[in-house]
């Protein structure tokens, strides 16, 4: 990080005074390692529908080496992400390093990856995914198509390299991205992080080479239920949501290529309802809140849905309603469903009504 050229930044705390915000430099690459492991969501990712992040593992062992962060997100996007400080590093190596990684790991068998897993964190791949079929399922499919999102994360990314990554994305259709984390500190508080994406927000970089994953519509999703003859089931479900997300500041329909969820979430999402674009697929609830694990479970129980009990302290799925029975027992209780889990997240002080 070029100290000297980077702008002072000023902080007013309560009191009045003005504190510098200094910038500061990593002693080593173990804190950036550290932040990604543990805040995956930091990670620029290629579609919007790409919501949610999860750590695998660290250390992913191939044959040249090991992959510094290895993540998945709820699309099943395989993230292949490296650290370097660019005191250590030149452009051209950490691109040719990633690209080799990518073509190491296309080489991987969906069994051989779940090993690996197993044996790097002591868990099983389901354990960790909250038991989550579909994601398991959609990183199998990921795998079998060799489609990996390549991350290079660092304390600060040259223009050159930043120039690179943009045209990777934009004129060979890769899914490559930087992630800078610039680091300051704040006298008598701390330290402060704050990610830079390459390409930025908003950057149109559509690929012409490169067909990406779209969210489903509801005419789409409406069409394949009929053809299943669920049509009734699947109207009424959705008209639940769009009744719930007008009622509700925090409620919130996500179209998905995979689906359609339905959020309830204060910062950070603590529930999601989620009906699967396959009407033999992964329905159900997922809590992201271990303290609602068991009210959830308890409405669960009480409207004759399968549920489960939750066992990671991150998230699970505790409600499931999965395939065409399980839409069919479900639709004409969504209405109470969709209620009971709003009930349970307001009497936790996190939705606040219109």
């Amino acid at each position: 990080m070029n100290i000297m050229n980077e702008h002072i930044i000023f902080k007013q705390d309560n009191d009045g005074r003005i504190i510098k915000i200094l910038p500061s430099r990593y002693d080593d690459e173990n804190m950036l390692k550290r932040l990604i492991k543990e805040y995956p969501t930091l990670l620029p990712t290629p579609t919007t529908s790409s919501e949610r992040i999860f750590t695998l593992t660290d250390e992913y062992p191939i044959d040249v080496g090991s992959i510094d962060i290895l993540c998945v997100d709820n699309e099943g996007n395989i993230y292949i992400v490296e650290t370097k400080l660019q005191k250590n590093s030149d452009r051209r190596s950490i691109i040719a390093q990633l690209l080799d990684y990518a073509s190491q790991m296309a080489k991987e068998s969906f069994d051989t990856f779940k090993r690996k897993i197993e044996e790097r964190t002591g868990e099983s791949i389901y354990k960790i995914l909250g038991e989550d079929t579909e994601i398991v399922n959609s990183i199998k499919q990921s795998l079998d198509e060799k489609r990996f999102v390549l991350i290079v994360c660092m304390d600060d990314i040259e223009q050159r390299l930043k120039d690179v990554i943009i045209h990777l994305n934009r004129d060979w259709g890769m899914d490559i991205f930087g992630l800078e984390l610039n680091k300051y500190y704040i006298e008598g508080h701390g330290e402060v992080f704050v990610p830079i994406i390459t390409p930025p927000p908003g950057m149109n970089i559509a690929s012409t080479t490169k067909p990406r994953r779209i969210p489903i519509t509801f005419d789409e999703l409406i069409k394949i239920y009929k053809d299943n003859g669920l049509e009734a089931e699947i109207l009424q479900i959705i008209d639940v949501f769009k009744k719930m997300e007008e009622k509700y500041d925090n409620v919130q329909i996500k179209m998905m290529p995979s689906g359609v969820g339905l959020n309830i979430w204060n910062i950070e999402r603590k529930i999601a309802v989620a009906i699967s674009s396959n009407p033999n697929g992964d329905n159900g609830v997922w809590v992201f809140d271990a303290s609602l694990y068991d009210k959830v479970y308890e409405l669960g129980q009480n409207l004759g849905l399968r549920v489960k009990q939750g066992t990671s302290t991150n998230f699970s799925k505790i409600i499931y309603f999965n395939g065409i029975d399980g839409i069919k027992n479900v639709a004409r209780k969504m209405q109470d469903l969709i209620e009971g889990l709003i009930k349970i997240v307001e009497n936790a002080r996190y939705i606040t009504l219109r």
